[in-house]
């Protein structure tokens, strides 16, 4: 009952002191909390909450830091791997796919494992590196064809076609 307590303190329009209080936890009691049934949907919460910060991310993300593995082999630790990366910024996100990269076998061998590097897009961190430069190459590449840096835009838009000209 107190995770269901903390997740809708969480959702108040000033949870200042719920967010530092669960940045305050041990790594073993946030590890405990990703765990467990209730405690798990703490993490959801935090990362929806309006009042956090991408320094209160960062430093939960650092907290799990050596214990992404064990948490994405397990049935609801492994939701919380997803939220982490997700919610993470790029940065943060090649240091949590490159722990994980390390351990790929042990999580290619688990049911929720699998999960995770699908979720977590480390067959793209594993052949790039680093999936936000990736990203961004594959952007550049997609639209280089459309629009050339060098073109000029000082022409005349073309016209439309009339509905006689469409006919033939």
């Amino acid at each position: 009952q107190g995770c269901q307590l903390v997740t809708a303190l969480l959702g108040l329009a000033e949870p200042t002191a719920v967010l530092e209080s669960v940045l305050s936890l041990s790594t073993d009691d946030i590890v405990q909390l990703a765990t467990e049934a209730t405690g798990s949907r703490i993490f959801d919460a935090f990362f929806s909450c309006a009042g956090v910060t991408s320094k209160m991310k960062r430093a939960l993300v650092k907290k799990l830091h050596g214990r992404f593995v064990n948490l994405a082999c397990h049935r609801l630790g492994s939701y919380v791997v997803d939220a982490c990366y997700r919610n993470s910024k790029a940065k943060s996100q090649d240091d949590i796919a490159q722990e994980l990269l390390a351990e790929e076998h042990k999580l290619r061998e688990n049911f929720f494992g699998k999960h995770v590097i699908r979720n977590c897009e480390l067959h793209d961190h594993k052949h790039t590196g680093s999936l936000h430069g990736s990203k961004q190459q594959n952007k550049k590449r997609l639209f280089s064809d459309i629009v050339d840096d060098s073109e000029q835009f000082d022409s005349v838009p073309a016209r439309k076609r009339t509905k006689k000209e469409k006919k033939s």
